[in-house]
């Protein structure tokens, strides 16, 4: 006992200025991570016990915006009591199932057109599996019957470390589809009539790797494989539908730069993003092969103007050079990029330039919604935010193809309109909007996916 106390006695003056010399916090204290593992808060502080951790109000923003990014909570608090970082969080679901749903004819007008018929609908789940372990890994399961049926697994390795790290991805699905459009005619999707046999099936096999030099910038290979097989009427119909054969393959693979200085959230306030990517499709169908190059760029900015309000704005770019093959020719498009108010409405060219500004405000609806299972435990509530948006969109495809029987495509296409966005579990997002294109047309639409 006295030569503990003689030790202590020596070696107080350094300990009191280790102490003195750390200006920020030397322990951190966490609070609500039920599964998810002290790794990932370490990770997103860039910190190890025992480190000294600067604290300021700009950084203290910046560590929230890390951990919100992983998307494992609800809710992140942070605060600072003397040497002690304290962070507090509200946990995810972590295995849930997003459904999926609908008619295969691609639009309500379509299936009216096909007499509502009830053999025409499909419907199935995304199983989502996340943070395995604790460590922020997920599973995805896709299965999907009906008129159109698919199978599919993703799996997700993240970043493990706060800076030069990498993350890798793969992915499989399987699609068959019992009707298909297979061509452009008068500004519009045409489906293949009165189909009730399979006209497509694809397999598709992809993988990504990405390696982020700091916490901002990143650069990612993507890879993805296809095998593709359709009904032989569809070739009659469209000869350009592939390389000219009923069997085709394509390679895919893409170089992106990424630039990130949002806030992190899946739906951000404020901050920009800046995506630039070079692709290369491989075609190839017996014999027959061709090269298509692609150049794409996608820049975003967030301005906040109050706490419940701001301003979003998107350009987009996209080119690709050669002789295209009628899906590689599809470029705004209500499953893709396209300009609110035209989603009725194909545009086949060699390229797209797209810009899009919302000026949004958040209505004050309650911030949960309390579930009366107690069952659910701490899953009890479920996170809400509602965003109401006006927005404006602009658009021009470039360098259009086929304007004898598409001459819309020749015209700039622009919109205005009003929205709400839902955000939910894990900002899963459900999105109205309405829209009037400069047709004069009002168009309505309920999606699934963010616009910019």
């Amino acid at each position: 006992m006295r030569l503990r106390a003689l030790l202590i006695l020596l070696y107080w003056p350094l300990l009191s200025q280790a102490q003195q010399a750390c200006s920020g916090v030397d322990s951190v204290r966490i609070e609500g991570n039920y599964q998810t593992s002290t790794r990932i808060f370490y990770r997103e502080l860039n910190w190890q016990p025992g480190e000294c951790l600067s604290i300021s109000d700009s950084l203290m923003a910046r560590y929230e915006g890390r951990l919100q990014s992983t998307h494992l909570f609800t809710e992140v608090s942070l605060w600072a009591e003397g040497h002690i970082l304290y962070i507090k969080v509200k946990e995810r679901w972590y295995a849930w199932a997003k459904p999926i749903a609908g008619y295969g004819d691609g639009s309500l007008l379509n299936w009216a057109q096909s007499g509502y018929e009830a053999k025409r609908l499909f419907g199935g789940a995304e199983f989502h599996l996340n943070n395995i372990a604790g460590l922020n890994r997920d599973l995805r399961v896709t299965a999907v019957g009906g008129f159109n049926r698919a199978a599919g697994v993703a799996y997700r390795r993240p970043y493990t470390l706060a800076e030069r790290d990498y993350q890798w991805s793969l992915q499989a699905e399987h699609v068959q589809s019992s009707n298909l459009w297979f061509m452009s005619q008068n500004n519009q999707v045409r489906f293949y009539p009165d189909a009730h046999v399979q006209m497509k099936q694809s397999t598709q096999l992809g993988g990504e790797f990405r390696y982020r030099f700091n916490y901002h910038k990143d650069i990612r290979i993507q890879t993805t494989g296809q095998w593709l097989e359709v009904d032989s009427n569809i070739l009659k119909l469209n000869p350009n539908y592939t390389l000219g054969s009923t069997q085709q393959f394509q390679q895919q693979l893409g170089l992106t730069w990424v630039r990130d200085y949002r806030n992190q959230l899946h739906y951000p306030t404020q901050g920009s993003e800046w995506k630039t990517s070079l692709a290369v499709y491989g075609q190839w169908s017996g014999e027959v092969h061709r090269i298509t190059p692609e150049l794409e760029s996608r820049y975003r900015v967030f301005v906040p103007l109050t706490d419940h309000s701001g301003l979003a704005a998107l350009a987009f770019f996209r080119y690709r050079m050669g002789d295209l093959t009628y899906v590689l020719q599809n470029q705004a498009f209500f499953q893709g990029d396209y300009v609110r108010g035209y989603e009725n409405y194909m545009f086949d060219g060699q390229g797209l330039a797209l810009a899009k500004l919302a000026y949004r405000y958040r209505l004050g609806l309650p911030q949960a919604i309390q579930w009366p299972f107690k069952a659910l435990g701490s899953y009890h509530q479920m996170p809400l935010q509602a965003w109401l948006n006006l927005y404006s969109d602009a658009g021009k495809i470039l360098k259009p193809i086929g304007l004898a029987t598409n001459p819309l495509g020749e015209n700039l296409l622009h919109s205005v309109g009003l929205g709400v966005d839902l955000l939910l579990y894990y900002d899963a997002l459900l999105r109205v909007d309405f829209s009037r294109n400069a047709r004069g047309q009002w168009v309505s639409r309920l999606v699934l996916r963010h616009a910019i």
